[in-house]
Parts: structure tokens; C-alpha cells; sequence
């Protein structure tokens, strides 16, 4: 400690210091936050490893990379832009919001679908079963019908908010939905329309024990025609 106070004391030595941990500083923050950014968009935690720390450099390099090429070319400067400006961070950190949202829309969508069937790929870009279950570009939102383990009751409803990482409790909400006793025969006993979102149900992973994914049109036109 006393020779942190030392140097700090020292005008031109803290200088010196200040300015190496801004210029490492600048590779590092834009990778932070597209990797929070893209694990918030996928419902994954960002675990802080030494590898996130690797990844977050290699990241922020290609964005100076990028920015550095943009401004040079783009903007016709004869000098090379300074890391310390403004303008300068301000469109690194646009690039690190920006990218991580491009590339998860992108994986999401049929076009990248498409060319891992061109490819002959055909592994998932989701882990997550009920993303599997949506119906790319082409649904609004998920209809599900969800029928428990140990209970004779199935839920209808729209797929709101879910959770299934591991280490956390997998569950999912459903708006909107419509319970039914099935113990002989189906009995509707809980009837809500589509635009009553406020009313919600939260079942837990665990008690799912089979998942049926209604098609937006049959449901708009069978089950929620009131």
C-alpha cells in the first residue's frame, strides 16, 4: 500500500500508469459488454472465467480493429484517431451493443437456418427446447399446450418469459391461458383470452410432462376464436 501511495504521489509516474491502464482498458470493456449482452439475449449467465477474460480482449482488439479501419477510410483522416477520444469510444461502444444483437438475430433467423442446411449442418443454434419450438419470422407469438406429471391438468396458453439454464430452476410462464381437467375428458376450468397477458401461470420443468406446440393460426381460429 505504501508504495501505491508512493507512486501515486509522483505527478509523472501516475501519469505514465493511468495512461498503460487506459490503453489495455480500451481492448477490454467493448468485449464485456457484447458478451453480457449476447448471454442476456440467449438467457445465459456470463460466468467470469479466464476464459470470458480472453474472449472479452480477442473481442475488444477486433472492435479497435474495426473502428480504427472505419474512422481512417470512411472519414478520410490522415492521422491515425486517438483511442482516448470521445467520438472514438463513443462508436466502440455503439459497435459492442450493436453486434451482439446482429449476431443473435442473425442465428435466430431462417437465413442462417438455411445455410446450415446448405451445409449440411443440422445442430441447433438453441439449446433451448421451447426456442426450437418457435416458428421462425413466421409466428408472432408461441401457443403451447403443456400437460403436468402427477396432475390430470393441462395449460394452454402463450409463451411469456422461461428459464432453463442449468443451475437455475427451469420453468415456464404462460399469458393468457386456458386450464383444463383431462382426467377422463378434457374440462375447461380456467378460461382467459389472448389479450388478457396479466394472467399468467408459472409451471416449473420438473412437472412438465409433455409440451405441444399449437400453430398460431389453429389457435387464433379453435381456441382463443371468443
Amino acid at each position: 500500500m505504501d508504495k501505491v501511495l508512493e507512486l501515486l504521489s509522483d505527478t509523472e509516474q501516475a501519469n505514465l500508469v493511468m495512461q498503460n491502464i487506459a490503453s489495455y482498458v480500451i481492448y477490454i470493456y467493448p468485449g464485456i459488454i457484447s458478451i453480457y449482452l449476447y448471454n442476456f439475449f440467449v438467457a445465459r449467465t456470463t460466468q467470469n472465467t479466464q476464459a470470458f477474460a480472453i474472449k472479452s480482449f480477442a473481442i475488444g482488439y477486433l472492435y479497435n480493429l474495426l473502428v480504427q479501419t472505419f474512422l481512417e477510410r470512411m472519414c478520410c483522416l490522415e492521422v491515425k484517431p486517438s483511442q482516448n477520444s470521445v467520438i472514438y469510444n463513443i462508436v466502440l461502444i455503439i459497435i459492442a451493443f450493436l453486434m451482439p444483437y446482429l449476431g443473435y438475430k442473425f442465428k435466430m433467423s431462417k437465413v442462417f437456418t438455411s445455410i446450415c442446411q446448405c451445409l449440411g449442418i443440422s445442430t441447433s443454434a438453441t439449446d433451448i427446447p421451447f426456442e426450437l419450438l418457435k416458428d421462425k419470422d413466421e409466428e408472432e407469438y408461441t401457443c403451447l399446450k403443456v400437460y403436468l406429471k402427477d396432475k390430470p391438468y393441462a395449460y394452454i396458453g402463450y409463451l411469456g418469459e422461461y428459464e432453463y439454464e442449468d443451475g437455475h430452476d427451469k420453468y415456464i410462464i404462460l399469458t393468457g391461458y386456458k386450464k383444463y381437467y383431462i382426467k377422463s375428458r378434457e374440462k375447461l376450468i380456467a378460461d382467459y383470452r389472448k389479450e388478457e397477458y396479466t394472467e399468467k401461470v408459472f409451471i416449473k420443468f420438473e412437472d412438465i410432462k409433455l409440451i405441444e406446440k399449437i400453430g398460431e393460426k389453429r389457435a387464433k381460429k379453435e381456441i382463443y376464436c371468443k
